[in-house]
């Protein structure tokens, strides 16, 4: 996938979902779920195209992120690793 679609994927499918889902689990605002996710280590990986974290559904990675922010770690599902 080249640069600008993933990251237009991102930014208009992936992230939204993800936000909001973060928002309404922790029950927070949708700017501190924005700030948040965005220091978190599944973002970091999500936002680098090569670790093909984009192909997890928005629910997983909400997921991933509730567990880091819960232990400080999180285990990547195997079929990515």
């Amino acid at each position: 996938m080249e640069t600008q679609e993933f990251n237009t994927f991102l930014g208009i499918i992936m992230l939204p979902t993800i936000i909001q889902l973060i928002s309404e689990n922790l029950n927070i605002g949708v700017q501190e779920a924005i700030e948040q996710f965005y220091n978190s280590r599944v973002y970091a990986l999500l936002e680098k195209e090569e670790t093909k974290f984009w192909h997890y559904s928005p629910q997983l990675l909400c997921g991933l992120y509730l567990e880091e922010k819960q232990t400080g770690k999180f285990e990547i599902p195997e079929e990515a690793a």
